[in-house]
């Protein structure tokens, strides 16, 4: 028991600490122990410590980001508007597009924010019901207005009506990625084909 104990013990903090407890220690858990396993005791907590102390400062790092990159966005929006009174019509609609755009840096900047919350197990993620069809539309809307200015497109093939429960914000984050990773390796000239097909029987729940 004098040699296996504190082998169980160091055992659990492992387990622990790759369940996300990086708070776990186990030097005083061992005791006041001379040989080779409080020394191994020791190794344990430095490293946990370490680690702690990386994550930690990674996440205040992006939080820290986040909210500076939150202050230009909100001049932008000001000179924005200002820009919109004194243009044309024709000009108004390049506006509303960078209008558009701005909101969703906003909202990528909240994502951020988000998922550095949930990490931290501070907070979860926002379920709700919604249409994938119409995020699936508005995502190949933006995807083919970027994708003309570099000689391709962006066209929906099918798009089958359905809904889905999830975080819809991240849900559009990732399939942004996807269409955009398909646009950057195709060729000018040609276009990006999206397809949206669900199963008969699936549910909003299960899907």
């Amino acid at each position: 028991l004098y040699l296996t104990s504190p082998i169980f013990k160091l055992e659990d903090a492992i387990r622990q600490i790759a369940s996300g407890n990086l708070s776990v220690r186990v030097g005083k858990i061992i005791g006041n122990r001379k040989d080779g396993i409080a020394q191994l005791a020791h190794g344990f907590d430095t490293m946990a410590e370490r680690i702690e102390s990386l994550l930690v400062s990674q996440r205040n790092l992006l939080r820290d980001i986040s909210h500076e990159l939150r202050s230009p966005l909100a001049r932008l929006n000001v000179a924005l508007e200002l820009c919109r009174k004194q243009s044309d019509p024709e000009t108004g609609k390049t506006l509303d597009r960078i209008s558009r755009e701005s909101e969703k840096l906003n909202e990528l900047i909240g994502q951020i924010l988000t998922m550095n919350r949930v990490d931290s197990g501070i907070a979860g993620l926002e379920m709700t019901v919604f249409s994938l069809a119409l995020l699936v539309r508005e995502v190949v809307d933006d995807a083919d207005f970027e994708a003309r200015t570099c000689a391709r497109s962006v066209v929906i093939t099918a798009c089958d009506e359905c809904t889905i429960k999830g975080d819809r914000q991240l849900l559009q984050s990732a399939v942004e990625n996807v269409v955009r990773n398909a646009v950057l390796h195709t060729a000018e000239g040609t276009q990006v084909e999206v397809s949206l097909l669900s199963e008969p029987g699936e549910s909003a729940s299960s899907v």
